[in-house]
């Protein structure tokens, strides 16, 4: 039971929908007793049987969206069809299709944190104190990225932390 919140990536949206990613290419669609889908989006007719599918490239190490249903989903605001071609999915990504609402959210990545005080070497090659991680990417004052969960108006919940595809 422990490992049946981890994947490579998470669909986290409305309607209840939460899945995890455990393989490099899934499906997702209308329900259908002909379909053999990973992620059923509803039964709306605006869907497709096999309306797009979520793809790990691994050529170029990255998730892409491969959009089959002639409706298109819409990522981030933008519509994607199956004339558009493959679309880049990075993490916190809005993705609409049909009456569903969801992102994909990729892990948080874990960087080796220096130690306090300690020295780095710079990019010129001289050497300079480490800077904390909460201080090396500061947002400019005023400005708060929400939780994609609290957009969905869910309770937050802690993630778990999730496994990457090799290279990526």
């Amino acid at each position: 039971a422990r490992f049946d919140k981890c994947g490579f990536a998470k669909l986290l949206g409305d309607n209840g929908l939460e899945y995890y990613i455990k393989k490099y290419e899934i499906t997702l669609g209308r329900k259908s007793k002909a379909s053999n889908l990973d992620v059923v989006l509803g039964d709306s007719p605006v869907l497709s049987r096999q309306h797009a599918r979520i793809i790990y490239a691994f050529d170029a190490k990255r998730w892409e969206l491969h959009v089959e249903g002639k409706n298109g989903i819409t990522v981030n605001g933008a519509l994607h069809t199956p004339a558009t071609g493959p679309c880049v999915l990075n993490s916190q990504d809005l993705l609409q299709a049909g009456d569903h609402n969801f992102y994909f959210l990729l892990p948080k990545q874990q960087r080796k944190r220096a130690p306090k005080g300690s020295k780095v070497a710079t990019p010129a090659g001289s050497e300079g104190t480490a800077v904390p991680q909460h201080q090396q990417q500061q947002q400019p004052a005023g400005i708060q990225v929400p939780h994609p969960a609290s957009l969905l108006q869910r309770q937050a919940v802690p993630s778990p932390r999730l496994g990457m595809p090799p290279g990526g």
